[in-house]
């Protein structure tokens, strides 16, 4: 008989007791204002804007702006209709083959499209000229999805994910400042998270009237 055998009950006994109190302990330390995998939801009928600047071409790529619902973002297109999170530009060789077979989606300005393999996601073409093109995605369900952990978080558009770059600022107040997508790339306004409300807030930074109200307004929240 094996003399160890006696203490394999007791081994895998204290093994099973450390993973419970790893895991419990995990749970009281990790923080509680946003979890892995958050989904909140865009208030309202949801439009998309989006601008191909023509204009702006560099290298080969161009940059797209996405307006969605004041979030102002930038992607970047090239030659093929292939649009991405990043700028490929300044990568060589293999690292740039690679990374353009990372492409978001597939824009068809002539249609006005956005298209993956298994979605698309149909819009129209309202302006167009050496400078831009302009193309609007009307009324659409619309989603951010959250990884605090991971500084990621995906945008859903009627099923059409574009990952994206995400940044949280200081607490106040148990609410804090969201940037998704470049840092510092603001025009319309700032997002906030009100995570124990459940709530995207969104603060507007175009100048008011006197008799115009200020403050900030529910832009999203928490899926139930």
């Amino acid at each position: 008989m094996n003399d160890n055998y006696g203490w394999q009950l007791p081994r895998r006994a204290m093994a099973i007791v450390a993973l419970l109190l790893w895991s419990v302990v995990s749970s009281i330390s990790a923080p509680d204002s946003v979890n892995i995998g958050e989904r909140y939801l865009l208030k309202g009928n949801t439009t998309v804007n989006l601008s191909v600047e023509t204009g702006w071409k560099r290298q080969g790529l161009t940059p797209v702006q996405v307006d969605l619902q004041g979030l102002n973002l930038t992607l970047w297109m090239d030659g093929e209709g292939r649009v991405f999170e990043d700028s490929i530009s300044a990568s060589r060789g293999a690292e740039k083959a690679a990374l353009r077979d990372q492409a978001l989606f597939h824009l068809d300005g002539i249609r006005g499209q956005m298209q993956t393999a298994t979605q698309t996601l149909a819009g129209e073409v309202y302006e167009q000229n050496p400078l831009r093109t302009r193309m609007r995605f009307g009324v659409i369900n619309a989603a951010v999805n959250l990884d605090i952990q991971g500084g990621r978080a995906t945008l859903d558009l009627n099923g059409l994910i574009i990952p994206v770059r995400l940044h949280l600022g200081p607490a106040a107040d148990g609410v804090q400042e969201l940037e998704i997508g470049e840092r510092g790339h603001r025009i319309e306004g700032r997002l906030y998270l009100d995570a124990k409300q459940g709530q995207f807030l969104w603060e507007d930074n175009r100048p008011r009237g006197v008799k115009e109200q200020t403050g900030r307004a529910v832009w999203a929240e928490k899926e139930k």
